[in-house]
C-alpha cells in the first residue's frame, strides 16, 4: 500500500517516481502509478510570511510536503468557491439582461411536465 508517492526529477528527461511504503522509500511499481501524477500542473505561489510559515511548521511535523498540504487545502475549498464565484458571475449576467431566469411554471411547461 502507497503512503506517499515522491517525483524526483534526475538529468534524464524522464521523472522517476518513488514511493515511502512501512519498508521505507522504494521504486514506484507499475500498479501505483496514479494517472493524474503525469497531469499535476505547477504554479507558483506567494504566500504571505505568516501562512508560510504555519505551512512550513506543519509540514516538518508531520513529515509531509507543503504541496501536500496547499493541495488538500484547494481541494477541500474549491467546490464553495466555484459555488460563490460562479453564481455571482450568473447575476451579473442577468442583471446585465445578458442572461435571463426562468420560473418553476415555465420549466415545467417546457418540459411537459405541467398538470
Amino acid at each position: 500500500m502507497c503512503l506517499l508517492v515522491v517525483r524526483s526529477f534526475p538529468l534524464q528527461a524522464t521523472p522517476v517516481y518513488k514511493v515511502v511504503q512501512e519498508g521505507g522509500l522504494t521504486d514506484l511499481c507499475d500498479t501505483c502509478i496514479v494517472p493524474e501524477l503525469e497531469a499535476i500542473m505547477p504554479i507558483s505561489l506567494r504566500l504571505p510570511p505568516d501562512v508560510e510559515d504555519r505551512l512550513t511548521h506543519l509540514a516538518k511535523v508531520t513529515g509531509r510536503s507543503k504541496t501536500y498540504y496547499v493541495l488538500q487545502a484547494i481541494r477541500e475549498h474549491l467546490d464553495e468557491l466555484e459555488d460563490l464565484y460562479l453564481a455571482e458571475k450568473e447575476l451579473e449576467e442577468v442583471r446585465a439582461g445578458r442572461s435571463r431566469t426562468f420560473t418553476l411554471d415555465e420549466v415545467e411547461r417546457e418540459l411537459g411536465l405541467a398538470d
